[in-house]
């Protein structure tokens, strides 16, 4: 039979281990998320370059260049960096922000 010392160490482990011990403030999930976006900075980079190539496509294709590097030019890099950030501080639990944070 297991103690409920044994079974309270089980259900907070997990939750301990995943957060790093922080609990669910929006300072600790703003600390995380940033956390998890310097971790992603490439993935974040590369999903704004997919969606332009996506988006490209749609034009014609002699025109496909000029328009890829206009709105390289001018999308707000810095800016949906900080709307990632604070979507992600409102809306997330601390357990959901993903864990690779927690090995920096």
């Amino acid at each position: 039979m297991l103690s409920p010392v044994l079974i309270g160490l089980l259900v907070v482990a997990p939750h301990t281990a995943m957060t790093g011990g922080a609990s669910d403030t929006y300072e600790n999930r703003v600390a995380a998320a940033k956390r998890y976006l310097e971790v992603s900075e490439d993935s974040l980079r590369l999903m704004i370059q997919d969606s332009i190539g996506d988006a490209a496509k749609r034009f014609p294709e002699d025109l496909r260049d000029e328009w890829t590097s206009s709105m390289n030019e001018h999308i707000p890099t810095e800016e949906l960096r900080a709307d990632v950030l604070s979507v992600m501080a409102r809306l997330s639990q601390i357990t959901k922000i993903p864990p690779i944070t927690v090995l920096r």
